[in-house]
């Protein structure tokens, strides 16, 4: 397994809570990356395509230099500006519930890892369609009836 491989894949666990392959196949789809699972599969022997590298990182939130040799911190300056201020956040307000945006994006993950590679374009393709359905502006949190 290519040692830049892990580290993306532990970049997007900890810093986009997408844990596996699927989950990162769907979030970085749903923030304009096309990325498929066989395409990850290459990367994990061969190493991260630099065409997509930088691109990835941007999204995920860390550093392509990280990523690529290990030296250096996994964050970018970004990250770890708006990490800080989210930990800050979490002190002085409680957890929000989750929006029917982000619902909708653990449902489509739930739906990825049952789904075999014949079936991932549709899935991917309904996971845009669900990104479109549910922008930011749009969002309001789940009720509790």
């Amino acid at each position: 397994m290519s040692k830049d491989y892990e580290r993306l894949m532990l970049a997007a666990k900890e810093l986009k809570g997408w844990n596996g392959p699927s989950a990162v196949v769907v979030g970085l789809a749903i923030d304009g990356l096309s990325v498929t699972n066989q395409m990850l599969g290459n990367w994990k022997s061969r190493g991260v395509a630099k065409g997509k590298l930088l691109e990835a990182c941007r999204i995920i939130g860390c550093d392509p230099n990280w990523v690529e040799t290990g030296r250096g911190n996994m964050r970018t300056g970004a990250a770890k500006t708006e990490e800080v201020t989210r930990s800050q956040q979490t002190k002085l307000t409680p957890i929000s519930p989750k929006s029917r945006h982000q619902e909708r994006i653990d449902e489509i993950v739930a739906l990825l890892q049952q789904t075999d590679m014949e079936g991932l374009a549709v899935i991917l393709d309904r996971a845009r369609d669900a990104a479109r359905d549910y922008p930011i502006a749009k969002q309001t949190p789940a009720s509790s009836a």
